[in-house]
């Protein structure tokens, strides 16, 4: 089932964000007119150009957005794991991923 805003306000945006937006009016993924500034850290205070993103409505709130499918799929997805803006974040989400595997691993050694 497809989810679309039947009505919604614009999203308020910092003085940099707005900046951002005014050089990048396009999804990053798609091309479709983007609608908002995604934070790729995560780190909603961080308004510089390297953790800002402009996405679409189903990109970034959708059925395959990053903050429905996670940051790992999404980049994966959508093959941002090489693009430099992304790469930071995805390496540190795998990397947890395989620390947690890694420490699964020797409880159980540990154990038995």
């Amino acid at each position: 089932m497809r989810r679309t805003p039947l009505k919604t306000k614009a999203p308020r945006r910092t003085k940099a964000q707005s900046r951002y937006f005014k050089y990048h009016p396009r999804c990053r993924v798609c091309g479709k007119p983007a609608c908002d500034v995604h934070h790729i850290s995560g780190n909603r205070q961080d308004d510089s150009d390297e953790n800002l993103e402009s996405l679409c409505w189903e990109h970034h709130r959708g059925d395959r957005s990053v903050h429905t499918i996670g940051i790992i799929r999404f980049c994966e997805w959508f093959m941002l794991t090489k693009d430099l803006k992304w790469q930071k974040v995805y390496d540190k989400a795998v990397g947890k991923i395989e620390f947690n595997r890694q420490m699964e691993e020797l409880k159980g050694e540990h154990d038995t």
